[in-house]
């Protein structure tokens, strides 16, 4: 018998998903309803300035998302990725766990862990910073 159903290799972003009013992303700014990257000293800063507001994290990327669901739907799933050896890759590998997905993560010694920054205004409306 096979240890596992599915078996992903991915890009690992951790989500980081946030309820916001629209003077945050003009505070930050960001435009609503756009999806911006953002280079690593970007990123610190707007996860500095966030650290006041209630958010969500779970393990992102699109095989990573696939692996969750059909772990969810009952299969047995492992997920393989790159992971940076920082606080991002601690949760994001937690969360991994969390999901049902048995994760092998690469740690990179010096490189940051990526993550998705999704900002939803009370319209629904959805803007990200990647």
């Amino acid at each position: 018998m096979e240890k596992y159903d599915v078996l992903g290799i991915g890009n690992s972003l951790l989500d980081i998903t946030l309820e916001v009013d629209e003077s945050v992303l003009k505070e930050l700014g960001l435009k609503k309803g756009e999806m911006i990257l953002i280079d690593k000293d970007k990123n610190k800063y707007l996860l500095e300035k966030l650290k006041a507001h209630s958010c969500k994290t779970s393990p992102g990327g699109s095989c990573s998302n696939t692996i969750a669901g059909i772990s969810i739907l009952g299969g047995k799933t492992a997920f393989i990725g790159k992971i940076g050896n920082d606080e991002i890759g601690r949760i994001y590998e937690k969360k991994t766990k969390e999901s049902g997905v048995e994760g092998k993560f690469v740690k990179h010694p010096t490189l940051a862990t990526g993550n998705a920054i999704t900002f939803i205004t009370p319209d629904k409306e959805r803007s990200f910073a990647v």
